[in-house]
């Protein structure tokens, strides 16, 4: 109100960018403000029109009702759906690579087109995660255009004490096999019929590059299985070993992939057809932007190898989290305020002292242009009012995984009995959750059994918990900060 500019306020999941949308609604009024509030959600919530299409006219698809009914309804955001629609279908429809450019030709603009064009010019609130913030913000940086008006310098960065993750998280790269056929095939599709028997040779080089090269990641990883002392059945994260053929064959995939890139993007340049989308070219050209980039700083990035199922992925991220964050958040013009329960690592001596791993981590300026507030304690008798129960003698969660499962679900159920109900059960692994509560949902228990639903709006299952009050909520990732449940819905952590 005092400013008159837009606010950006960033924060670490949809569950609370939905709880701050209500929170910014009520609190409007009561400062007499009348502003315009823009929920920028990631691009995979809302459908995509032009892809919605085509999947429906797919002669080989078989469109569940669900999706009929919904777009038929003008249904635009994946909430508004039924949470039975499976999300390997809403994969199908939703927005995957958005660009202002490519989506700006379509005829029929998505509501995403049009929150994105929105944020452009707001002079209003924006909610949105830490990862959209912080790619405005790198673009910033680099002299572009951001994603958000370029007027608003006041940033709130919620949750903060996650920020290095998430900006990790932004500048981390990860590319498997799959995924380059993917964008090998759409962008040459992209081309006229014409013109792909042009580029076919460069295709099959990079193909054939990559088969290579991801060969030689799953002998790695096959590899550190066999010598491992301990079962690695279940790990998803590997080393990247240097040396040997990898990074050889890494150096021959990027320029084979750069070939064919080059090649496509010529002849799309010379293609002046209107309204045609070139989407899946320029994702090429990217790829291989990143993976030179990489092979040009492979000193300075921390590379991995993550296999999930049959999908192997190459992954990396610039080791220099600290710098980055610093350079993003504290070195502009813009403003940051930063807020958290848990920035804080000690109860005593200075400012700097209880701040210290938050500001060895992000690089704070503190004691030069950042301002450190004296912490407040929370104002919950959790002495009086709370207990911790801990355990040591349940089986190892990775080397003796599927005895854990079992143990542990037989143990959560003893803590549920005292509690009759009333628990947020949370979880690391998606898997997991999902294989606990098969086993709860067929024990009939005198309570009913919630899991957080993939892909929708978080608002429906925690009002479902909140209004049956000895009710179990099984969940992941977003729900693991910030949710709010008032009363004694949630009694059992």
């Amino acid at each position: 109100k005092r400013m008159n500019k837009p606010v950006i306020i960033a924060t670490s999941t949809i569950a609370l960018q939905e709880q701050l949308w209500r929170d910014v609604h009520a609190v409007m009024p009561l400062l007499g403000l009348n502003r315009d509030v823009i929920l920028a959600k990631g691009q995979t919530h809302y459908l995509c029109n032009k892809r919605a299409d085509e999947y429906m006219c797919d002669p080989k698809a078989d469109p569940p009702d669900a999706i009929k009914e919904g777009i038929k309804q003008g249904y635009e955001e994946r909430k508004d759906f039924p949470e039975v629609l499976p999300q390997g279908v809403w994969d199908k429809v939703n927005v995957q690579r958005f660009s202002m450019k490519n989506c700006g030709s379509c005829e029929k603009k998505c509501k995403y087109y049009k929150v994105r064009a929105a944020l452009k010019f707001t002079d209003g609130v924006v909610l949105c995660n830490q990862d959209f913030l912080t790619q405005h913000l790198m673009k910033l940086r680099r002299g572009q255009e951001g994603l958000i008006n370029a007027a608003a310098d006041l940033l709130v960065v919620d949750e903060a004490h996650n920020l290095d993750d998430k900006v990790r998280s932004a500048t981390t790269e990860r590319f498997g096999q799959g995924m380059l056929f993917g964008m090998i095939k759409s962008a040459f599709y992209e081309l006229r019929s014409s013109d792909q028997s042009s580029v076919s040779r460069e295709k099959r080089e990079a193909e054939s590059a990559i088969i290579a090269f991801y060969n030689c990641l799953k002998a790695q990883v096959q590899k550190q299985i066999n010598d491992a002392e301990q079962d690695m059945r279940y790990a998803d994260r590997f080393f990247f070993d240097q040396n040997g053929s990898a990074v050889e064959l890494l150096t021959e995939m990027n320029a084979a992939i750069h070939n064919l890139s080059s090649s496509i993007q010529i002849y799309s340049s010379m293609d002046f057809r209107n309204n045609r989308s070139f989407a899946a070219s320029d994702d090429l050209d990217a790829v291989s932007e990143s993976l030179s980039e990489l092979l040009d700083r492979i000193d300075d990035m921390l590379i991995w190898i993550e296999q999930h199922g049959s999908n192997t992925e190459l992954v990396y991220c610039p080791k220099n989290t600290k710098e980055i964050v610093s350079r993003l958040y504290f070195n502009g013009d813009e403003r940051t305020i930063l807020t958290s329960a848990t920035l804080t690592n000690a109860t005593n001596g200075s400012l700097e002292e209880q701040y210290s791993y938050f500001i060895s981590n992000t690089g704070f300026p503190a004691g030069d242009r950042g301002c450190l507030s004296e912490p407040k304690p929370s104002p919950y008798p959790y002495d009086e009012h709370a207990m911790i129960y801990y355990c040591d003698d349940l089986p190892h969660p990775t080397r003796e995984h599927e005895a854990f499962i079992e143990n542990g679900v037989e143990r959560l159920l003893e803590i549920l009995s005292i509690s009759n109900g009333k628990a947020l059960v949370l979880f690391t692994a998606k898997t997991d959750m999902e294989e606990v509560y098969s086993i709860l949902s067929e024990k009939n228990l005198p309570y009913k059994i919630l899991m957080q639903q993939p892909g929708s709006s978080q608002d429906k299952v925690l009002n479902e918990f909140k209004e049956d009050t000895n009710s179990v909520l099984l969940g992941t990732g977003a729900y693991w900060e910030g949710i709010s449940i008032e009363g004694k819905s949630l009694s059992n952590v």
